[in-house]
């Protein structure tokens, strides 16, 4: 019988078959090979008049629902978190932040396909993205010419080539929203309210899309970092990982009032619990 049968089995395992159990878990983290994964989030404004057009032609009675391919992308981040075989912690490179009053829809896609192009092995992550994000990516790419990078042409929605943590997490439980999960797990979500975000759009208010869609990075990145040392797909500690993460984007991000200001500490407060501060 291994550790691992012995942890499962025995109800009356030792102080020394628990330290053998760790240091075997252990063994096999230090395994595992370095990954990238590329967390990434979109906020859209609604082509009405096109939809409207639709209606009118071929739809009169049917649901008012703008349903994704009128949807385009004004407001987009991403960041790459690099997990090195063994470390404690992540490294966080390459935050982006972009929207519409510096890039239309298309340089903004465009941006996101030559980050994923430069970084071949870095698995995309989001919330919500087999349903929202990579139908609308296709749509843009087909639309203007682009070509997808490697890892979204699989059309299929629980691709090996993703993740979607909204599947990945609830298994063959009810959906909920990201900002949902959120809460229940300890983790900053949402300057504004999901339904307020089109009205931003709307109006323009650049500085908020931008923080919303910021955000959402950083509530992705921290639900990503659970599950994925949870499922041993990565090795770290999960407390000074969240920290970490929580700190670079924060610092990479210094006119963000959500993440330096409404959320400051944030990452000190996980960090008290990380091993790295049991050990020093």
């Amino acid at each position: 019988m291994n550790f691992y049968e012995l942890a499962a089995n025995d109800g009356n395992i030792t102080d020394l078959d628990l330290e053998a159990i760790a240091f075997s878990r252990q063994r096999s983290l230090d395994r595992l090979p370095t990954e990238t994964f590329c967390i990434f989030d979109f906020e859209y404004e609604y082509d009405i008049d096109r939809y409207d057009a639709y209606r009118r032609a071929d739809d009169a009675d049917g649901e008012y629902r703008c349903k994704w391919p009128y949807h385009h992308a004004v407001a987009g981040a991403w960041a790459l978190i690099t997990y090195p075989a063994g470390a404690l912690q992540p490294i966080v490179h390459n935050v982006n932040v972009h929207d519409a009053r510096t890039h239309d829809e298309v340089a903004m896609v465009r941006a996101f396909f030559g980050l994923l192009d430069r970084y071949p092995d870095a698995v995309p992550v989001g919330w919500g993205t087999e349903c929202k994000e990579m139908p609308t990516l296709r749509r843009t790419a087909a639309t203007h010419g682009l070509v997808l990078p490697k890892r979204l042409r699989d059309s299929h929605p629980h691709s090996r080539e993703r993740i979607d943590l909204s599947n990945a997490l609830r298994g063959q439980g009810h959906f909920v929203h990201m900002p949902e999960y959120a809460y229940a797990t300890g983790i900053p979500a949402k300057p504004i309210a999901s339904k307020a975000i089109g009205k931003a759009v709307e109006n323009g208010n650049w500085d908020e899309v931008r923080e919303q869609v910021l955000a959402d990075v950083l509530t992705t990145a921290i639900i990503a970092n659970r599950y994925l040392i949870s499922a041993a797909r990565v090795s770290g500690d999960v407390f000074a990982s969240d920290a970490m993460i929580f700190a670079e984007l924060a610092a990479a991000s210094p006119s963000s009032q959500w993440l330096n200001l409404h959320n400051r500490g944030w990452d000190r407060h996980r960090l008290e619990h990380a091993v790295i501060a049991k050990t020093a």
